[in-house]
């Protein structure tokens, strides 16, 4: 008999007998799960809204380099990165 692995709410591997094991819910439980899966992805974005920036700086800084022949625009780009990180930082926790 082959077993299943399906991840509870709390992101716990558990063992199911089928694929397709379907539970119950009620009104509360199916509004609390959509809650919850909105703010798993408002998590995951932070992650994008804080990298991005940073990466975005640092290799157009790289590029600027290359095609220039300077050594320093690296730097300015991650000054701008990391001001740009913040600046979206203090956007999220505003709000």
């Amino acid at each position: 008999m082959k077993n299943f692995y399906t991840f509870d709410k709390n992101l716990k591997l558990r063992a199911t007998k089928s694929l397709n094991q379907e539970k119950k819910t009620s009104k509360n439980n199916s509004r609390l799960n959509e809650i919850e899966k909105y703010h798993l992805a408002k998590y995951f974005s932070i992650g994008y809204y804080l990298l991005t920036p940073l990466l975005v700086g640092v290799f157009l800084g790289l590029y600027i380099d290359k095609k220039f022949g300077f050594r320093y625009f690296v730097l300015v780009g991650i000054v701008f990165g990391l001001v740009s990180t913040f600046y979206n930082l203090y956007r999220l926790t505003k709000n």
